[in-house]
C-alpha cells in the first residue's frame, strides 16, 4: 500500500534523514486505521491550482467527495527538477514564497529530496523499456532526484489556511503507474488529467483518451478531474463540478473565458 512505497523511499543527502523519518512516524500514526485519500495528478508540472480547487473545504462541503489527504504530481521534464534543486538549496535563506497575491498566499515551508530506484533498477528499465520510454525521462531516475517531498501552506480568503502535502515524481505516467502503482497496490481516489502533455507538451498518451488503463490504479468509488476529452464525454462519468480559469494551458490568453476544467465521479 501507500505507506510501504513510501517507507522505502530514502532521502538523497543524510542530512534530511532525521527529518523524513520524523514525517514517516507522523503519516504512519494518522494512516494506522485507514488508508489515505490519494490525489494523481499526471504530467502535472507544478500546477498549484489542483491544490487550491481541492482544499479541505470545496471537497466536504460542495463537491462532496473525499477530502485529499496526499497530493502526488509526476513529470519527467528535467526543468522542474533544476528549480526543486534551487528551492532545496535556498530553503533557508531565500524566499519560499511560491506565489501571492491581494487573495491568496502559497508558500513552501518543508521540502525533502528523495530516491527509490537504484542504479541496477534503471539499467534493467533501460533494456525492458528502450521503445517504450524516452531516454531523458530514464537518465533522470540516475542523475537526478526521482522523488521530491513538499509540505505547502496556503492561506487563502476563501477557505482560511490548510497544509497540502505533495509528493513529486520525476517519473514518467505509465512507467510510474506500471511499475510502482500496481506493484505496491496502491490505488487513488482522483485522477486529473488536466492538459495532459498530448497536445504541444512530451507526453507519450493522452490518458483522458486512454482513462480505462488508469482504472487499475484507481479505488472502487474514483473521480476524475479533465479539461477535455478527446472522444467526447465518456457515458460512466457524471459532471459534479466545473472550475473555471482552470486547464487548457496552451490555449492564448484572449481563450481565457473558455479555459474549463470538470470533476466526474465514474459510475461502474
Amino acid at each position: 500500500m501507500f505507506l510501504d512505497f513510501v517507507s522505502k523511499l530514502k532521502p538523497v543527502f543524510k542530512e534530511d534523514n532525521r527529518e523524513f523519518n520524523n514525517l514517516l512516524e507522523i503519516y504512519k500514526q494518522k494512516f494506522l486505521s485507514r488508508q489515505p485519500v490519494l490525489f494523481w495528478y499526471p504530467s502535472s508540472g507544478f500546477d498549484l491550482k489542483a491544490l487550491v480547487y481541492f482544499n479541505e473545504k470545496d471537497t466536504s462541503q460542495i463537491y462532496k467527495t473525499p477530502s485529499v489527504d496526499i497530493f502526488v504530481y509526476s513529470d519527467y521534464w528535467n526543468k522542474y527538477t533544476k528549480e526543486f534543486m534551487s528551492l532545496y538549496e535556498n530553503f533557508e535563506t531565500g524566499s519560499n514564497i511560491l506565489f501571492r497575491d491581494c487573495k491568496t498566499n502559497i508558500e513552501l515551508t518543508q521540502i525533502i529530496p528523495l530516491n527509490f530506484f537504484s542504479e541496477k533498477d534503471v539499467t534493467n528499465f533501460s533494456k525492458e523499456y528502450k521503445n517504450y520510454l524516452r531516454c531523458s525521462s530514464l537518465g533522470n531516475l540516475v542523475n537526478e532526484p526521482q522523488f521530491w517531498f513538499f509540505l505547502i501552506e496556503i492561506d487563502s480568503c476563501y477557505f482560511g489556511h490548510e497544509y497540502f502535502p505533495v509528493l513529486f515524481c520525476s517519473i514518467e505516467n505509465r512507467f510510474l503507474r506500471d511499475n510502482v502503482w500496481k506493484k505496491y497496490g496502491i490505488k487513488f481516489d482522483y485522477i486529473c488529467g488536466i492538459t495532459d502533455g498530448c497536445r504541444k507538451g512530451g507526453n507519450n498518451e493522452c490518458i483522458n483518451k486512454n482513462y480505462r488503463d488508469y482504472f487499475p490504479v484507481m479505488k472502487k468509488e474514483k473521480y476524475w478531474i479533465t479539461d477535455h476529452f478527446p472522444s467526447g464525454i465518456p457515458e460512466s462519468f457524471l459532471q459534479l463540478e466545473v472550475f473555471r480559469n482552470w486547464g487548457f494551458y496552451m490555449m492564448p490568453d484572449d481563450f481565457l473565458s473558455k479555459k474549463k476544467s470538470y470533476l466526474f465521479k465514474i459510475k461502474e
